[in-house]
């Protein structure tokens, strides 16, 4: 259906002082696909090696809540790509097009095909994906704006390879 799509969305977050404003997400996608369904597929080629594993935030014997505390707060690359995967079908399905899922392609694991994450564990209260969205977005957002909250150096040094900030780090 389309290639380099940019997905975005405004989400309205009011933070706990009632302070309000609009997080813009967006993203590029490499490839949205139209199903037999008439649903959509994002998908997301990648260069490296990328297992079926490592899109699994919810580990056996996980409760909903530790691996949505996962998405959000883990700084390991496997939740970084189930995070891309969650907000490019959040972006789909707030536009309001059906998502039926987002993917990855591993270019060094052809075989595998199209990789999907399990993200059932955001819904399974029974909260819509798109609300759940709103609020994790809302969490992630207010944890970015409480002064209190300190700010860390990564610890995954080859992300400062690209780093606009990498001067003043001191990395």
């Amino acid at each position: 259906m389309a290639l380099e799509k940019i997905l975005d969305s405004r989400v309205p977050v009011t933070l706990d002082n009632g302070e309000t404003f609009d997080l813009i997400v967006f993203g590029y996608t490499d490839r949205l696909d139209e199903l037999p369904d008439g649903r959509l597929r994002v998908v997301d080629y990648k260069t490296g090696l990328v297992q079926p594993y490592d899109l699994k935030l919810q580990k056996r014997g996980d409760d909903a809540t530790a691996a949505t505390n996962r998405l959000l707060n883990d700084a390991t690359s496997s939740a970084d790509k189930v995070r891309q995967l969650w907000l490019y079908r959040f972006m789909l399905e707030r536009a309001g097009q059906s998502a039926a899922d987002a993917a990855i392609i591993s270019l060094r694991n052809l075989a595998a095909g199209p990789m999907t994450a399990d993200m059932a564990f955001l819904t399974e209260d029974g909260t819509s994906f798109v609300q759940k969205g709103e609020e994790l977005l809302t969490q992630f957002a207010s944890k970015i704006m409480d002064p209190k909250e300190p700010i860390r150096k990564t610890d995954d040094l080859e992300r400062c390879q690209f780093c606009p900030y990498r001067g003043i780090c001191a990395r």
